[in-house]
């Protein structure tokens, strides 16, 4: 997640956690393992037993969350992984 003037980490990565975990319990597909925080960016551990399934469930929310524009998502499958760079939002 990048940090950006005026985003609070603290608060504003925790109502994300909270929405994600809470997408994720809903649907049965894993949970919030963790967080790194530095000042420049946060970096969540989302486990489950299908990394493709807990992605379907969260994408939309870290796609609609302004600090997670071109944040690059790793999803690990056994020993496969794939990134996944989300979009980020062009001002004119």
């Amino acid at each position: 997640l990048n940090r950006r003037r005026g985003v609070s980490p603290n608060t504003d990565s925790r109502k994300l956690i909270n929405q994600l975990s809470e997408a994720m319990a809903r649907e049965r597909v894993g949970y919030v393992g963790g967080e790194i925080v530095i000042p420049e960016n946060t970096t969540l551990m989302l486990y489950g037993e299908d990394g493709e399934a807990l992605f379907g469930v969260v994408e939309p929310i870290l796609v609609r969350e302004p600090m997670c524009e071109g944040a690059i998502v790793t999803i690990r499958q056994g020993q496969s992984h794939r990134k996944v760079v989300l979009p980020t939002r062009h001002v004119n």
